[in-house]
């Protein structure tokens, strides 16, 4: 995986999500439905779960925290860009995690470094060691 998909952010629960649908339109071939589409939006509430979380954007734009990554086969599916416990950045429905996608900030800063590409097991070390040093 890419520095530049390393971020660091706040993971939340939601704790009520209520869907508001305006309008919703179906599409038909015949008597088969072929697509549909449906215009709204969601209002959410939700609870701070872990803050200052570091998480890696998968190929398919969700988030996998670094700590839910624990055994060999784990790592290297998330080394080639697979989900494993992934997090989206919007809830669906109650009790669900998710990530702000607004707290989200780079883990590496410098912009040399950004395309380099780096192991997960690689990054667990430097995570360790910058939470020792901030003790």
């Amino acid at each position: 995986m890419k520095q530049k998909d390393i971020y660091v952010g706040t993971i939340k629960k939601c704790i009520n999500v209520e869907n508001y649908n305006r309008y919703g339109e179906r599409q038909f071939e015949g008597d088969c439905q072929v697509g549909s589409v449906t215009l709204g939006h969601i209002n959410y509430w939700a609870e701070i779960a872990i803050e200052n979380a570091v998480l890696i954007k998968t190929k398919k734009n969700n988030y996998v925290l670094l700590n839910n990554i624990e055994t060999l086969k784990e790592r290297i599916l998330t080394d080639l860009g697979y989900e494993v416990y992934p997090l989206k950045s919007n809830p669906t429905r109650d009790g669900e995690h998710f990530v702000d996608k607004y707290s989200l900030i780079p883990y590496f800063n410098e912009e040399k470094t950004q395309n380099e590409t780096i192991k997960v097991k690689q990054l667990k070390r430097i995570a360790l060691s910058n939470a020792k040093d901030e003790r």
